[in-house]
């Protein structure tokens, strides 16, 4: 719907948005999952969209519906926060309206938008005595996560064979072209005192929200989570989101000049195509993959696990450690204790408590038979101890291997 208005209720170009959203496997698979990220996407979206038409027309009900719609994506996912901005920025830029009146807008968007957190975060604060639960400190991102940022933009936008260093030129100058005609935009708008429509509206938003959001997600891995990675889930909302705003210059951009409109957009919608039948090929193996072999924790060879039939078999009184308690308990039910962590994932500082809590698990083997289960499959928790170390450095007595783990215990 928000393609279909920002672009004249032109049936191609939104047909193309559609078939790009739904012919990228990593979009897919979030829908596949129990995830946050498609109620984030809906929620998100149509705060944008009642945004852009209380510009047009200029109604308090859309506006409060846009706050209403935006607190909901903030309360679906923390990273609901970079919304605001974009949407502040919007109402200063565009509104035609006296700046009292557009500051009152703003406060009418925080104060409705942003109450629901604020009243979770006093919550936390009442029952858990932290509002979120998280340590500031200091990880500078690297260049492995800067490559990983580049390379999931490359799988979203450029999916085609390629020198890597080609293709990143390509994508970040498409970016800038795309972001250049925006601002030629709203510098006329602005010049000719026109009023805002719709499609300019939209693309500020979306454009913004792009920037906001990556800003903010290199603020959040740089002081409280390290352990976030700029994989295809994380970015998914700047691939959603820039979608609209790509689509919706495009069809300005071919519109500006009647006499090569129909060359314009036959370029454009060619291209799309091109890229929607690379990503769709992509999709259709995935597809394919995750009927055949289920995915995660449901995969065959996780229900075929000799480590997971040994924990069914344990007596429910036994008490269980594991690097992979979410495993154990979506596998079979059964709550499992954690390995004790050598460092915090989050702040990257390492556990002060980490030697009484070995020392802990240690005595809970001894004295109250208790089992390790390490779960070779799960190796991607480097914060905790590896499998060498639980036999070599902590001396676990070694109870049996099978293919896919090994258990530690006394009998």
């Amino acid at each position: 719907m928000t393609v279909y208005l920002c672009t004249n209720k032109a049936v191609l170009p939104t047909l193309c948005a559609i078939l790009l959203f739904l012919s990228t496997a990593s979009v897919i698979a979030l829908h596949a999952m129990a995830w946050s990220e498609p109620a984030f996407f809906l929620f998100g979206l149509s705060a944008f969209l009642l945004l852009a038409l209380h510009i047009r027309n200029s109604n308090d009900r859309l506006l409060v519906g846009s706050s209403l719609l935006a607190s909901l994506a903030l309360t679906t996912r923390y990273m609901g926060i970079t919304l605001f901005p974009p949407m502040i920025l919007t109402i200063l830029l565009l509104e035609d309206k006296p700046l009292r009146k557009r500051v009152r807008d703003c406060l009418i968007l925080l104060g409705v938008g942003l109450l629901p957190l604020a009243v979770w975060l006093l919550h936390n604060l009442v029952v858990a005595e932290s509002a979120t639960s998280r340590v500031i400190t200091f990880h500078p991102i690297g260049a492995l996560q800067i490559n990983g940022l580049v390379d999931t933009l490359l799988l979203f936008w450029v999916p085609i064979p390629g020198h890597p260093s080609l293709k990143t030129a390509l994508l970040f100058l498409s970016f800038g072209l795309v972001f250049a005609k925006m601002l030629m935009a709203l510098k006329e708008k602005r010049r000719c005192r026109q009023a805002a429509n719709i499609s300019l509206a939209v693309q500020l938003l979306t454009s913004a929200f792009t920037i906001t959001y990556l800003l903010f997600l290199f603020v959040a891995i740089s002081f409280i989570d390290a352990q976030t990675a700029f994989e295809s889930r994380i970015l998914s909302p700047v691939y959603v989101f820039g979608i609209i705003l790509v689509v919706s210059v495009a069809c300005q951009t071919s519109s500006l000049k009647p006499r090569t409109t129909i060359l314009w957009r036959g370029a454009f919608l060619v291209l799309s195509f091109v890229l929607i039948y690379l990503k769709a090929t992509e999709a259709n193996a995935f597809i394919i993959a995750r009927h055949t072999n289920g995915s995660g924790y449901t995969e065959r060879v996780w229900r075929d696990s000799e480590s997971i039939k040994y924990v069914k078999a344990l007596p429910e009184t036994k008490i269980i450690y594991s690097n992979g308690v979410d495993a154990i308990q979506f596998l079979t039910g059964r709550e499992a204790l954690r390995i004790p962590a050598k460092i915090d994932p989050g702040s990257r500082r390492p556990n002060a408590n980490f030697d009484r809590e070995i020392e802990a698990m240690e005595n809970d083997i001894m004295a109250n038979r208790a089992v390790v289960i390490y779960l070779d499959r799960i190796d991607w928790r480097w914060y905790l101890p590896s499998k060498e170390e639980l036999e070599q450095v902590y001396k676990l007595p070694l109870l049996t291997r099978f293919f896919d783990g090994v258990i530690y215990g006394i009998k």
